[in-house]
């Protein structure tokens, strides 16, 4: 499935890590917690976390920590679509795609619970037709955008004409929460809220130069759910987070890595954007994975800290900002969290070779030059637009049925002379073909003869 857009929100209100230390300060539950909690808050908070910024959505976030339940699920109920709608709004621009034209809307978050879910919000604020399909996807975690990216790509292949969006939004400050556990201490040092939007189709947008998602995988560890998991504690969300949790997610995107490296794909893996869990987190990846630097990943984790799902989004929009995969290679997109669990993806440009380059041809062709026999010439004119073979992971191109009138001629009389032109000529009547439906392999019969294109 081909990316058409992708566009990121956060709310207005942004925090310095040391502006979030001083509202703790203020915050009546500083005095209940510990002498050694209150020590590892302003360790976090006053020093090199990794994170300069975060963003909240919750209105007045100096007293988050003293909500009830209720207020908790209000504040995530008005910001979690009104943060969505913005994401969307933007991506749909980006796309050229009006509101009328969406066929399928994706929603994942996991820090709140709506029935109907948030998409149903999201579809009101936005107008989107009465039939449009709507499934949310809740309680996948940190690791959620990259499994709805593949929910996409089920809609896009049962409906190839599909537009559909997908949408990762978190409302993490709508599930803060304040004890004296060290884990629950630092998910409220490093979480922050934002939205991720993207949009879909089966076709490749011109402007994107054919950005697709593939070679979907995940990864399922389930003795070690208890490691990272949301509780209910007096009716609040209350994050598990287990100090193991770095190793643990380096060893499951090792295991997917190995996994991906070992189908033997022809293009190789030239990038790897992973979910910015945490400094220690990309510590502990980037020791598992030598020779690819997380430094987009960073810049997001440094700028906005852990958004949960749609972080490893915004990594992707900070390294498309670098420039984008080429035909060299592709990128591979990793995310991680509750479950445990860990979801990969490839992420690359469709790449085309002419059908010529791997057929046989001329070095005239292969420098991009075009032929000066006047039969190539005309060849090239009439058939170039037909015999382009799209290549995404496949060695060589398929293996045309049967080759049409004039390639058969070809064959017949050899190299360049009159006699082309004159049996052309008395058989163009008959050269009424425009293409050909192309099947795997490659054509030993046409292995060496000249170029058909420019």
């Amino acid at each position: 499935m081909y990316l058409h857009a992708l566009a990121t929100a956060v709310p207005p209100a942004t925090f310095t890590q040391a502006q979030c230390w001083e509202i703790i300060q203020r915050s009546p539950t500083l005095a209940r917690l510990g002498r050694r909690t209150q020590l590892i808050l302003r360790t976090i908070l006053k020093g090199d976390s990794g994170i300069a910024t975060r963003h909240f959505a919750v209105p007045a976030i100096e007293g988050v920590f003293d909500l009830t339940s209720d207020q908790l699920n209000a504040a995530f109920r008005a910001e979690a679509p009104r943060l969505a709608g913005r994401a969307l709004t933007d991506a749909l621009a980006q796309a050229g795609v009006t509101v009328g034209e969406v066929d399928a809307l994706l929603v994942c978050t996991c820090t709140g619970y709506l029935c109907p879910g948030v998409s149903s919000y999201v579809a009101e604020q936005l107008g989107l037709r009465t039939d449009v399909f709507l499934q949310d996807l809740v309680g996948l975690g940190c690791g959620a955008a990259i499994p709805a990216l593949r929910a996409a790509q089920a809609v896009l292949a049962a409906q190839p004409g599909a537009v559909v969006a997908c949408v990762a939004v978190e409302v993490c400050s709508a599930a803060f929460y304040l004890d004296d556990d060290p884990g629950v201490i630092i998910s409220a040092c490093l979480f922050s809220d934002g939205a991720a939007a993207t949009v879909w189709r089966s076709t490749p947008s011109p402007a994107l130069a054919g950005l697709r998602c593939h070679g979907f995988d995940t990864l399922h560890l389930p003795a070690d759910r208890d490691r990272l998991r949301f509780e209910q504690r007096d009716g609040k969300l209350r994050n598990l987070l287990d100090p193991a949790v770095p190793g643990l997610a380096a060893g499951a995107v090792s295991r997917l890595l190995a996994a991906e490296q070992a189908r033997g794909v022809a293009r190789p893996l030239r990038r790897i954007i992973a979910h910015p869990g945490g400094r220690d987190v990309l510590d502990a990846l980037e020791t598992a994975l030598p020779g690819f630097p997380l430094d987009a990943s960073r810049r997001v984790l440094r700028d906005h800290g852990n958004m949960s799902s749609p972080s490893v989004l915004f990594a992707l929009e900070e390294a498309l900002r670098d420039g984008r995969p080429g035909a060299d290679g592709d990128w591979w997109l990793v995310s991680f969290g509750a479950g445990f669990s860990a979801h990969a993806c490839r992420f690359g440009a469709v790449w085309r070779r002419r059908l010529r380059s791997c057929i046989g041809g001329g070095s005239a062709a292969e420098e991009g030059r075009s032929s000066t026999n006047p039969w190539v010439a005309g060849s090239q004119r009439l058939i170039f637009h037909a015999w382009w073979v799209e290549i995404s992971a496949l060695p060589c191109p398929p293996r045309p049925p049967s080759p049409p009138p004039f390639l058969r001629l070809l064959r017949r009389h050899g190299r360049a002379s009159s006699r082309w032109w004159r049996a052309w000529r008395s058989s163009r009547s008959r050269c009424c073909w425009r293409g050909a439906t192309v099947s795997r392999g490659r054509s030993s019969s046409m292995m060496g003869r000249p170029s058909w294109t420019t």
